[in-house]
């Protein structure tokens, strides 16, 4: 649930706080999602290969840090090469964890429980993908930005990992 949370808030209000907060343009805006984007196709790749060396929970608990990381820099800097770090790392981290998630599921429950216990962190993950944009909404209106709603998605992303 913790995932969906962060995950909704940062990839909800990303062009948002790009645009209203920092005054990037649509177009710039648009080709760091891009980044983003590309840096998921070179997560999985390279999550995929570390999990199974060190093992998926340590996998996961170290994806969800960087992902929290990833959202205190998209909070804290404004500068374009720290949000190009941001949006590689949680690129690169917060896209693959689903894939961990259903080969931890796999690995610890089984071929025959395995889709079951996957569709309960998938139920999860939707409460928590519910909740993330709407905090992320009141501390927006609270704070007239959208930092603050960062940085609750990479507390969340901490928590989760520890």
């Amino acid at each position: 649930m913790a995932y969906g949370i962060g995950l909704l808030i940062y990839f909800t209000f990303f062009q948002k706080r790009l645009i209203s907060d920092l005054g990037y343009s649509s177009r710039a805006a648009g080709d760091l999602f891009l980044v983003l984007g590309f840096a998921g196709l070179l997560g999985g790749v390279i999550w995929g290969s570390v999990s199974d060396r060190f093992g998926r929970e340590r996998t996961i608990a170290g994806t969800l840090l960087l992902a929290g990381i990833a959202a205190f820099m998209f909070a804290w800097t404004s500068g374009l090469a720290g949000l190009v770090v941001s949006a590689l790392l949680f690129g690169s981290t917060g896209m693959v964890i689903p894939g961990l998630i259903g080969a931890a599921c796999g690995d610890r429950f089984g071929p025959r429980l395995a889709s079951a216990s996957l569709g309960l962190v998938t139920v999860l993950v939707g409460v928590g993908q519910t909740i993330g944009p709407f905090l992320g909404g009141l501390l927006n209106d609270a704070f007239s930005s959208l930092g603050p709603t960062y940085l609750l998605s990479g507390a969340v992303f901490v928590v989760a990992a520890i």
